[in-house]
Order: C-alpha cells, then sequence, then structure tokens
C-alpha cells in the first residue's frame, strides 16, 4: 500500500519538477537573449535623462578625518568626518529623500554615519564602503 502511493505521488510530482525546471531554464535563457534595455532592473529602468539627473543630485559624502581627505578623495565628495555627521547634515542635504553616498576608508566609519542619518529621518543612503576600492571602480 505504501509502496503504491509513494509511486502515485511520484507520477503526479515528477512531471511538476520537470517542466519547473524547464520554464526556469527557458527564462534565463529568455533573459540572456534580451537586449539590454530589457535587462535593466526595474528601478534602472528610467529614461537617461532622468536617470542621469538622480545620479548628478546624488549627494557623495566622505566621513573620513581632514587628513585622509586632503590625501586623496573622490570627486565632488564632501567632506563631513563621521563624528559630526548628523550636526551638519542639513548644510548639505535639506531633503531627508536625497540619495545620500557614503564612504571613508574601510566602510566601517561610512556605516556609523548611515545609521545616524537614517535616525535623522534620512531615507536613501548608502554606504558604498572604502575608498580605495571606490577610487579603482573611477579610473
Amino acid at each position: 500500500m505504501k509502496k503504491t502511493i509513494l509511486f502515485t505521488l511520484a507520477c503526479i510530482i515528477s512531471p511538476m519538477l520537470i517542466s519547473c525546471t524547464d520554464a526556469t531554464a527557458q527564462n534565463a535563457q529568455n533573459a540572456q537573449n534580451a537586449p539590454a534595455s530589457e535587462k535593466l532592473t526595474p528601478t534602472a529602468r528610467q529614461t537617461p535623462n532622468k536617470a542621469q539627473a538622480n545620479q548628478e543630485q546624488a549627494l557623495w559624502i566622505d566621513v573620513r578625518t581632514q587628513a585622509e581627505y586632503d590625501a586623496g578623495h573622490l570627486p565632488n565628495a564632501i567632506l563631513i568626518p563621521y563624528n559630526e555627521i548628523a550636526a551638519r547634515i542639513e548644510s548639505v542635504a535639506k531633503d531627508k529623500k536625497a540619495t545620500i553616498n557614503l564612504y571613508c576608508r574601510s566602510g566601517s566609519r561610512a556605516g556609523v554615519a548611515k545609521q545616524m542619518l537614517e535616525e535623522l529621518g534620512y531615507t536613501h543612503v548608502v554606504n558604498r564602503g572604502a575608498y580605495d576600492r571606490l577610487k579603482e571602480q573611477i579610473h
């Protein structure tokens, strides 16, 4: 009796599993063959002008020390050391929905600054991590 039930279940479930696997493989193949414009994520499917405007409006804040900043920083980055960010953020970002990109030497201080900004109500804060990694991506 148990063997009959197991056999029946196997006969019913096997075709379902095979069809799911085939559909997943077909979806992956379709995604690879899709034009580049269709491969974009929903948030990236903006018109070029809107996407460019959003990037230009995004703030880049270096939360390292003055000495670290003076030794090298990303173009257009604003220096606000992480331990001063809560007191100084409104001078550069009054809009709490503005995109704010933070970086430091390793990402740790940027993480602390991100948490502080979120506690102040900023909703689009991103810890971009280490300056050296970001610098390599730009060049």
